[in-house]
């Protein structure tokens, strides 16, 4: 399956999923989060993308504050 979502630089993007784990629409927005097999679990808010599990490591380390490394964990 597949689905298309618009980035923050206002292009188009289409992203391969396996299943659609969450899906609810709050008063706020949409909400879902959906299986995808490049970015493991990945949240999508209002159909932007917004946060995957790939992410982990670099939202970490901006959250920290840390310097920018290459390792696997």
């Amino acid at each position: 399956m597949y689905t298309l979502c618009l980035i923050i630089d206002k292009r188009i993007i289409e992203f391969k999923f396996s299943e659609v784990l969450f899906s609810a629409q709050s008063p706020f927005q949409k909400i879902q989060i959906v299986d995808t097999p490049d970015f493991g679990r990945f949240l999508i808010l209002d159909a932007i993308p917004n946060l995957a599990e790939s992410d982990t490591i670099q939202y970490t380390h901006f959250l920290m504050n840390l310097p920018t490394e290459s390792y696997k964990v």
